[in-house]
């Protein structure tokens, strides 16, 4: 027989109350839980992560799609090699930047010398009244003083009216000179294109 003052085999587990057990439950399960509001904002952010992700993928794609475009534009070029393909491809665009040019200019040429046309008429007109005004002051003294007036006033205005002339007279000078530095250019353009185009190989030659 045991002693009674012994203790049996799991009798230290016997004096563990249900407060002890609570605590320890509670102590092994995790402290806190995720609320709906931080599950929801977990989510979106995935979401938002793969939206990124989906954009950026989209924008190598566009580039790589014209970057391929770009350079089948340029291999598709009547030149024989990279570096003359470019060359014709950078011509063509000044080209086509001066000849858009060009019909603005020769519209404000002719512009111009419309103005300088009527301006001259105009100045024809004020002189033939100049000189009708002076030989009525030769032959008029009752309305001298009148007619001196009268000269005064259209010799402004014919004053006025050269001036106006000349400074259209500059302009239209100033768009000669624009006019033939763009022809010069379009020379230059197509003396430069020259050797390009004659190094184009036939295509209706005898293949190799």
């Amino acid at each position: 027989m045991r002693a009674r003052g012994g203790s049996e085999p799991g009798a230290e587990h016997s004096d563990i109350t249900e407060d002890d057990e609570e605590r320890l439950l509670a102590q092994a399960l995790p402290t806190s839980q995720p609320t709906d509001a931080e599950a929801h904002h977990g989510i979106a952010g995935k979401l938002a992560t793969q939206g990124q992700a989906t954009r950026i993928s989209w924008s190598f794609m566009t580039l790589g799609i014209t970057l391929s475009l770009l350079y089948i534009v340029i291999w598709t070029l009547p030149a024989p090699s990279m570096y003359s393909k470019v060359a014709l491809l950078r011509q063509s665009w000044h080209l086509s930047e001066v000849l858009r040019e060009s019909p603005t200019l020769r519209k404000q040429l002719e512009g111009a010398e419309a103005e300088l046309v009527a301006l001259r008429a105009k100045v024809k007109e004020a002189k033939s009244k100049s000189d009708a005004l002076q030989a009525q002051v030769g032959t008029s003294d009752n309305t001298k003083s009148q007619l001196q007036s009268q000269l005064e006033t259209v010799k402004a205005e014919v004053a006025t009216l050269q001036g106006q002339r000349k400074s259209f007279q500059q302009k239209l000078e100033e768009e000669k000179t624009r006019q033939q530095d763009l022809s010069a250019k379009m020379k230059k353009l197509k003396e430069a294109e020259l050797p390009v185009l004659n190094s184009i190989p036939d295509d209706d030659g005898p293949s190799t």
